[in-house]
Formats: C-alpha cells, sequence, structure tokens
C-alpha cells in the first residue's frame, strides 16, 4: 500500500528545494561590451510594503581596461520602465568601491548622480536615467537629487563617474587624475516609486531600450543593450507553477513507491 503521507512529504520537500533555488537568482542583469568598453546594470525589486516597492540598480563598469581618458569613464545608464511612472530617488551608496582623485562632498557619493524621467532624445531610446554628467538637451542637471539640494550634477562633468574594474589610478591624462572624484567600480542606487505587488518577472518583462553612457557629452560613446547586450537572471516562478512542479513530484513519487509495492 501506498503511504501518501511520506509520498506527500517528499513532494513538498522536492517543490522547497525547487523554490528555494530560484529565490537566490531573483534579479534582472543587463551587461554590454565593445571596443575594450563593458558594463552592467542588475535591477531588482526591494524592500516591498503594501504602499509600493522599491527599485535597485548596482552600476558597474566591468572592463578590464585602464581609463585613460574621460570618454572612457561610464557616466550614465539610460532605460525605460513601461507601464511605471516616474521614480522617486531614495539614497546611493559604494557598496565597497574605492574613491579616487579626491573626497565625496557633503552629500555623500549621491550628491554627484540624478535620476531624470519623461526624457526625450537619449541614446538608445530610453525616456529616463541615472546620470553622474548634466548633459544637455535632455539634462539631468543641475542637482544631483540622490544626495544634495542643487548644483551637484554640472553641466558635462565628469566628476563621480566610475573608473573602470581593471583601471590603474596611476595613469590617465589630466581629464582623469587631474579632476575627480571618480569611483572605482559600483554604485547602488535606489529608487521608490514601484506598485505595490511589482515582482522581478514584472521587471524583466517592463524594463527595455538599456542603455549605458560614457563621456561627458551624449556623442562620446553609448553601448545600448542591444545585439551585444545579456538580458540575465531568471524571476521567481508563480504559484501555480511551484505547485505544478509538487503535484508533479507527488505523482512520480506515488507511482515508484506503487511499483515497489
Amino acid at each position: 500500500m501506498v503511504n501518501m503521507t511520506n509520498s506527500l512529504k517528499r513532494a513538498l520537500l522536492i517543490g522547497a528545494i525547487a523554490f528555494g533555488a530560484t529565490e537566490g537568482n531573483a534579479n534582472v542583469l543587463f551587461s554590454a561590451s565593445g571596443s575594450g568598453l563593458s558594463a552592467s546594470a542588475d535591477f531588482a525589486v526591494a524592500s516591498c510594503s503594501i504602499s509600493g516597492c522599491n527599485l535597485q540598480v548596482v552600476l558597474t563598469n566591468t572592463s578590464a581596461n585602464d581609463v585613460l581618458v574621460p570618454a572612457n569613464v561610464l557616466m550614465a545608464l539610460f532605460f525605460n520602465l513601461n507601464g511605471v511612472g516616474a521614480l522617486t530617488p531614495v539614497s546611493a551608496s559604494l557598496g565597497g568601491s574605492t574613491v579616487f582623485y579626491g573626497s565625496l562632498g557633503a552629500g555623500g557619493v549621491g550628491a554627484g548622480w540624478a535620476y531624470k524621467a519623461n526624457l526625450v532624445g537619449l541614446p538608445g531610446g530610453g525616456t529616463e536615467g541615472i546620470s553622474a554628467a548634466g548633459y544637455s538637451s535632455p539634462s539631468f542637471g543641475p542637482d544631483g537629487n540622490f544626495g544634495c539640494g542643487a548644483n551637484c550634477v554640472t553641466e558635462n562633468g565628469l566628476d563621480y563617474g566610475l573608473l573602470s574594474a581593471g583601471d590603474n589610478s596611476a595613469t590617465g591624462n589630466g581629464g582623469i587624475t587631474g579632476g575627480g572624484p571618480l569611483i572605482k567600480d559600483s554604485v547602488t542606487f535606489l529608487l521608490s516609486g514601484l506598485p505595490a505587488g511589482f515582482s522581478d518577472a514584472d521587471l524583466a518583462a517592463d524594463l527595455a531600450n538599456v542603455a549605458f553612457q560614457y563621456g561627458t557629452a551624449l556623442n562620446d560613446r553609448t553601448e545600448p543593450c542591444i545585439g551585444a547586450c545579456q538580458l540575465q537572471g531568471a524571476p521567481e516562478p508563480s504559484m501555480p507553477l511551484l505547485l505544478g512542479a509538487g503535484l508533479l513530484a507527488w505523482g512520480v513519487t506515488r507511482r515508484y513507491v506503487a511499483r515497489r509495492a
């Protein structure tokens, strides 16, 4: 006779293992590379409550090459989050990154970065983004709204940009070593404004037109997340899928025990 209790326990255990394996991979990672430049943007839903969720973005200059000129400094991330209105910048942090050629101002790392939405004319087709350069037409200046009141992100300024993971701080032209601060090699941003119940699956479906901007002018160098871009990370499966997996495992276990009986 089949022991239904034991077989059901086995099925539930299999389902729990499957669910636990997916929870650690609930981010949406974009990366792009070309001509010695490479970068990544790791998006994740964070800190959800009944009123809504936050968006965490980890922007990294992943290149192993040395940064020698301003056009090699990663300055901005552009994207669309379709179906979601303008977000609100909350905070920015180094997350273990190192600051070179000067020190951060009173507003911290967030004083040098700004989030703006409803923009027209960004490279790659995005309408919102996070930038350490003010640029112009469209403009991210003049305020660094992740950390200070006014005049922190300056038009065409290189400060607070991201050096590469492989940068040698002893090299670079005057535009690199003579200014600063510059950050090696990552900054973590937190923004609020995602709807309640927003999931990583929604994030993967709604993100579009992701592009990485280098240098202090929009025509310096843009690596769009098209072709060479990779979308990685598996959103959590829905409960119906988990339930189906559990029932399938229970059925297989039941048949196995029945055959042995």
